[in-house]
């Protein structure tokens, strides 16, 4: 999926993204400001930097296991509360939560608890492990 390819729709509210989609491009969905619901493939690879920037009706957003790289600010000014990495990450920004003030757990893989605790453990917010 391109860059800003549904930037800027704000009377998008759902979306189902096809089975063989690969990534989710840079600020795609950018200031979708009533998207609540987006169905991601079992095939998504990559979701982009500030990919969801700005969607602040999106509360809750179930990443596949095939995710292996989120961009910084992927998820800035969302309203998800919480959020389940996959095990399979292995590229994943510092900046990745930015601006996602609602957020108030993340669910790890335990094979890599310790990197994200290092990594995510002054922001208040609770990280559980799986």
């Amino acid at each position: 999926m391109g860059i800003g390819v549904f930037s800027e729709c704000e009377m998008l509210k759902h979306c189902e993204l096809e089975e063989g989609l690969a990534f989710i491009g840079e600020g795609a969905f950018t200031n979708c400001s009533v998207l609540s619901e987006v169905k991601l493939p079992d095939t998504i690879t990559a979701i982009n930097a500030e990919a969801f920037w700005g969607c602040m009706e999106l509360e809750s957003l179930e990443l596949p296991e095939s995710l292996v790289v989120i961009g910084e600010k992927a998820f800035y000014d969302t309203a998800i509360k919480s959020l389940k990495l996959p095990s399979g990450i292995t590229g994943i920004s510092f900046e990745m939560l930015d601006g996602m003030s609602e957020l108030e757990s993340i669910e790890v893989p335990e094979s890599k608890a310790d990197s994200y605790k290092d990594q995510f453990g002054e922001l208040g917010i609770e990280i559980k492990v799986y």
